[in-house]
């Protein structure tokens, strides 16, 4: 007769997962640069964390919707950087030529 060790892990979601969502969540809302850098620090470093587990972490969803988030936000960040600094050079051409 034979027996088995049936063990049953449990297992546990990432902090650094979830705190990637939420930080992916506030850049939209609170800090946006910040909370997009904090969310994709965090969302990789979970990932890693869940690799590293051997499968008694769970949570990669939340460190992907994370990821996401972040660089979405760096996008939009990025552009409207980009919309201000054209705006302000056209409004100093067009200041430039009414002086003249």
């Amino acid at each position: 007769m034979s027996y088995q060790n049936n063990v049953i892990i449990q297992k546990t979601t990432s902090v650094l997962a979830i705190l990637s969502t939420i930080s992916g969540v506030a850049s939209f809302f609170v800090v946006p640069f910040v909370g997009a850098i904090a969310a994709l620090i965090t969302g990789y470093l979970a990932k890693k964390e869940i690799k590293n587990s051997n499968g008694s972490m769970d949570g990669e969803g939340f460190a992907t919707a994370g990821i996401v988030m972040g660089w979405i936000n760096l996008g939009i960040s990025f552009m409207a950087c980009l919309l201000i600094f054209a705006i302000i050079i056209l409004f100093g051409l067009f200041t430039f030529r009414a002086i003249r």
